[in-house]
This record gives C-alpha cells, structure tokens and sequence, in this order.
C-alpha cells in the first residue's frame, strides 16, 4: 500500500511533499508516489507509511534529505523527497 485514496473512503488530509518542508518539523508518512522503483528504494531505506520522522538537514543543489527516524539518521534523495507525502505529527 502506498497511502493513496480509496475512492469512497473519505478525503485525504492535507499533505505535504517532504521536499517543501523547514527544518526540525516532526511529520508522520502517509503517502508514497505510485512506483515500484521508490517502493523498492524505501524498503531499503527501512522507511514505511505511518512513520514519524524529523528533517534535520538539507544539502545544497538537490542533495540529500537527512531524517531523524525511530530507527536513527535516514538520508533520502531529493527526487525521493519530491514523492513522499506527510502530515504534521501531533
């Protein structure tokens, strides 16, 4: 499952791409582009929907994402964090 809608099953909340987030804000994955190729790539960066994570840098020129996770530091690509979706955590 990639978090996207089923039709009759109520609205998405709103959501945000990774790649428009500031830095040090706590979001929750609820939602991943369509494509077996980031499926894969998440998988084996041990990311899945509903996990929390922190932005905590940014590299220059589309560099890398870096996430504080539950399960410690994750570095994303900046074409992955155009395509991952989250909301704020409460």
């Amino acid at each position: 499952p990639h978090g996207s809608i089923i039709y009759g099953n109520g609205g998405m909340k709103d959501l945000t791409a990774i790649k428009d987030l500031e830095l040090n804000q706590v979001v929750t994955l609820r939602k991943v582009s369509d494509s077996s190729e980031l499926l894969s790539y998440l998988e084996d960066k041990g990311l899945n929907l509903g996990d929390e994570m922190t932005l905590i840098k940014v590299e220059p020129f589309e560099g890398n994402f870096h996430l504080e996770t539950q399960n410690g530091l994750v570095l994303i690509s900046y074409k992955a964090a155009c395509n991952l979706y989250v909301e704020e955590s409460v």
